[in-house]
């Protein structure tokens, strides 16, 4: 994730406040997460939250800093941030 320009990812998060409101999973943290499905073709949450929990010593580093990562927990957080969104519409 090191390619990410975060300073500017950031700047975004703080105009448009996509972390406002956040209750566990910031804006950073569910990209992390979506970024790795996409990159491993994960086809659901279920998917997800199943590699997450059967490799999750090895994706310590890139695990999001939540308790509990279930499929019911992504899919009410992915409308806790819609930075993309917002910042697409113009």
């Amino acid at each position: 994730m090191e390619f990410i320009p975060w300073t500017s990812f950031k700047r975004i998060v703080d105009r448009y406040a996509g972390n406002a409101g956040v209750r566990r999973l910031s804006c950073a943290e569910q990209f992390r997460v979506m970024a790795f499905a996409q990159l491993t073709w994960r086809e659901s949450l279920r998917d997800i939250e199943v590699t997450f929990g059967a490799n999750s010593r090895k994706l310590y580093a890139n695990r999001p800093n939540v308790g509990v990562l279930d499929e019911q927990y992504y899919a009410a957080s992915n409308d806790d941030c819609g930075v993309v969104q917002k910042s697409l519409a113009g």
